[in-house]
């Protein structure tokens, strides 16, 4: 299901309500949320950052687990093949 395609009541509902919020709410709490909105983007980042060195490593750690003496062989002909 595509957010486009469908939930035609939600975006009803909450297209309106997203202007009205806009124009109700105090300049000064979006200006506050202007000032902490980028510490909340960091710590986002930070955690994708943290998630993806995670994925990385097992990956690795997956992937890198060889029977070298397999291998072996079969490196030493793709490298005499170079």
């Amino acid at each position: 299901m595509f957010f486009s395609t469908s939930c035609k009541i939600m975006k009803k509902v909450l297209l309106p309500g997203s202007f009205m919020i806009s124009i109700l709410v105090p300049s000064y709490w979006i200006q506050l949320y202007g000032k902490v909105a980028p510490f909340g983007a960091g710590i986002f980042l930070f955690i994708q950052l943290i998630s993806v060195m995670r994925l990385i490593k097992r990956l690795n750690y997956r992937w890198c687990q060889i029977n070298f003496k397999a291998w072996w062989p079969l490196a030493s002909r793709a490298a005499a093949a170079v």
